[in-house]
């Protein structure tokens, strides 16, 4: 098994994040893929909605410094490896970034 870290600070997350959430919840807007959907639910509780858009808010102007499920959110892969070589690029995002705004 092989476990994704990522040793850059969490970032992305902006007013623009909170509001498509909003309208994520509105049925206004769809998130491209699965990685977009769980970066929106900040407090865990597998809901989309807007308590997720005032934690975005309040982490874009420093009231509160975490998100209960962390700071990025990877994809699990399954990677089997036959003795060769292996490379596999995963696909993350900070949570919160759900345009995916963040390029470090």
């Amino acid at each position: 098994m092989v476990n994704a870290d990522i040793t850059t600070k969490w970032g992305g997350g902006t007013p623009v994040d909170a509001l498509n959430i909003n309208r994520y919840y509105l049925n206004m807007v769809t998130f491209k893929d699965n990685l977009r959907k769980i970066a929106a639910d900040l407090n865990s509780d597998n809901k989309i909605n807007p308590l997720d858009a005032l934690l975005v808010n309040r982490r874009y102007i420093k009231g509160i410094n975490s998100f209960k499920p962390g700071d990025w959110v990877f994809i699990p892969e399954i990677i089997v490896v036959d003795g060769s070589s292996v490379s596999k690029n995963f696909k993350t995002i900070c949570y919160g970034d759900v345009d995916g705004s963040y390029k470090p």
